[in-house]
């Protein structure tokens, strides 16, 4: 019983030293938050991407139809971000039904 006591009164004692030593110097974490990548917007290319406050953001993909073409399906899709905006209709073939 003796033994319990004592463990217990160090982890109130150690608890109670992390504390206070974080009230002295303020929560410092080992693992301090990363800032976003800053990139050149000449560098954000591709037809999914766009620079929205100098951050290349990849859009996600709306498909807006599936046109059967032979043994194909032809894809109309369209790319919108973060900020709102939209891009312009692009279409693909492919071999299976596209996800609408």
């Amino acid at each position: 019983m003796m033994k319990n006591v004592f463990i217990g009164a160090s982890a109130l004692v150690l608890a109670f030293a992390t504390n206070l030593s974080i009230a002295a110097n303020g929560h410092k974490s080992g693992n301090p938050a990363k800032k976003a990548k800053r990139f050149d917007c000449a560098s954000c290319t591709g037809e999914s991407m766009k620079c929205i406050n100098n951050v290349c953001v990849l859009g996600a993909r709306i498909y807006t139809a599936s046109d059967p073409l032979g043994d194909r399906y032809k894809c109309t899709y369209y790319y919108r971000w973060p900020d709102g905006s939209v891009s312009q209709e692009y279409t693909e073939i492919s071999y299976f039904p596209c996800p609408l």
